[in-house]
């Protein structure tokens, strides 16, 4: 860090990051691998759209056939390029499927980026709960018998929104889901930000070979890949000139070549080497989780109670033990120099990647035994919490039109949201704008901070103030 009279440096500290030996069990995939230099490459590959390198916007000619090309090696129909991450592709699939007013059913554990794609767009936005796993205190996966119940609730929804896999490497049965949402004339959407490795040898299936309309991968997340890249996937069921419109009022004027270099990039490594090295890959995981599961306190989670789950999220569960998730993440960090990608009161999350070294799995696989030796066997009850839908007084886009003030949090409980909470990682929301602050859920949100668990709104850092609808604006509604 820079110590001069104008403070941080980003660079310098990014820099000086580089050289700590920090172990990184967090996206991007590539893991600062050196390996993929070649087509992770900067500076002289900086360009605009000049003569002969096409256009993102209006693909004719080499960016065409690289889209052509990543459809064929990721078995979809059609593919796009995103250089605004998975988020700028959610947005786009959302306005494609659904327009302004239209019902959508949206997964109450998606991405934040799904729920302001349904107030930008100005959707009816309706929740469905995914099963909940009360014993190790996260979501599963999405059930088809309640889809096919909120379905007939909802007979004009226009489409259903699901994340799979999630943060915690649930996979839901998107087959069934999907034929379930055709079957009421909706389209499918699924999040599979974190499953671009799927598919590949020794992985579960992708959702792109099981019948949903849209699938968004994001490239970086667990391949060796540049942060911010991702893939669009579609079937040919989907309005491609509506879909490309969409995806250039929601990406910048301006692509960086860079970017899409590192996805033709990728594209093509993965084209020679991607079964190999997922073939590896998952011979690491294997190796990991058997030697891990002489753990006494600490506990390897692997799927226990879901329909699928991806093994190359390791969820390491702390309940058994004196220690909390967010703890056991920082004794990580400060003692070992393993960084990992997120941690939550009853477990942390170690992501991996294409780009892991052996070395990696074999430092962690040191440090949790050593933790694990140090801690007590039986450690204090964590508070359990069953996720219940907040009562829904308006809907998100509707927010804008109403009188908002600001109250403190001890004042906000039973005032209805004019902002999204959520805990982040993984960026799910706890309250969406328009509905209801019940006391239940403002002391969550109290015991989740204390639990040391980052919980943002879309205005700030929690708790201090919120901004809440005025009570007058609700009578006059």
């Amino acid at each position: 860090m820079s110590n001069d009279k104008n403070g941080y440096d980003l660079f310098e500290m990014l820099s000086e990051y580089d050289g700590k030996g920090y172990i990184p069990f967090h996206m991007p995939g590539h893991k600062r691998n050196i390996k993929y230099a070649d087509f992770l490459g900067a500076l002289n590959i900086d360009i605009t759209e000049i003569e002969g390198f096409d256009n993102l916007h209006a693909a004719q000619g080499v960016l065409k056939e690289e889209r052509r090309r990543a459809a064929r090696l990721f078995g979809s129909e059609h593919a796009r390029y995103s250089v605004g991450g998975s988020t700028a592709c959610i947005y786009a699939a959302m306005r494609t499927l659904a327009a302004r007013g239209d019902r959508i059913i949206i997964a109450r554990n998606c991405h934040r980026s799904v729920y302001g794609a349904a107030e930008l767009i100005g959707l009816r936005a309706e929740y469905i709960l995914p099963q909940f796993d009360e014993e190790h205190g996260f979501y599963l996966h999405i059930s088809p018998s309640q889809l096919e119940k909120t379905f007939e609730r909802y007979p004009d929804a226009k489409a259903f929104v699901c994340t799979s896999p999630t943060y915690e490497g649930i996979v839901s049965d998107i087959a069934q889901i999907a034929e379930i949402c055709h079957d009421h004339g909706a389209a499918l959407i699924v999040d599979e930000a974190h499953g671009a490795h799927l598919g590949f040898d020794g992985f579960l299936p992708s959702a792109r070979m099981q019948g949903a309309d849209i699938v968004v991968n994001s490239l970086h997340k667990t391949l060796p890949c540049l942060t911010q890249t991702a893939l669009l996937h579609c079937a040919s069921t989907v309005d491609l000139a509506r879909l490309d419109e969409s995806l250039a009022l929601f990406q910048t004027s301006s692509p960086s070549y860079v970017l899409m270099g590192a996805i033709s990039g990728v594209v093509g490594y993965l084209e020679k080497n991607g079964e190999s090295e997922a073939h590896k890959w998952r011979a690491r995981l294997d190796r990991f989780y058997n030697r891990l599961s002489s753990l006494k306190r600490l506990k390897l989670y692997r799927g226990e109670g879901a329909y699928a789950f991806d093994l190359s999220k390791l969820v390491i569960m702390t309940d058994r033990s004196d220690i909390t998730g967010t703890s056991l993440a920082a004794r990580l960090r400060d003692d070992y120099k393993i960084e990992l990608e997120m941690a939550s009161s009853r477990y942390a999350i170690a992501m991996s990647g294409m780009g892991d070294d052996q070395y990696f799995y074999d430092a962690l696989e040191s440090a949790l035994f050593e933790i694990d030796s140090s801690l007590d066997e039986y450690g204090k009850d964590m508070e359990k919490f069953l996720p219940q839908l907040p009562q829904q007084v308006v809907y998100p886009y509707q927010v804008d039109a109403l009188t908002t003030e600001y109250v403190d949090f001890k004042d906000a409980h039973d005032r209805v949201a004019a902002e999204n909470i959520f805990a982040y990682p993984p960026g799910s929301p706890l309250i969406v704008k328009g509905e209801t602050l019940s006391a239940e859920i403002c002391e969550q949100l109290l015991d989740m901070t204390g639990q040391g668990i980052n919980i943002n709104s879309s205005l700030g850092s929690f708790p201090k103030k919120l901004l809440v609808v005025s009570r007058l604006a609700l009578d006059k509604y």
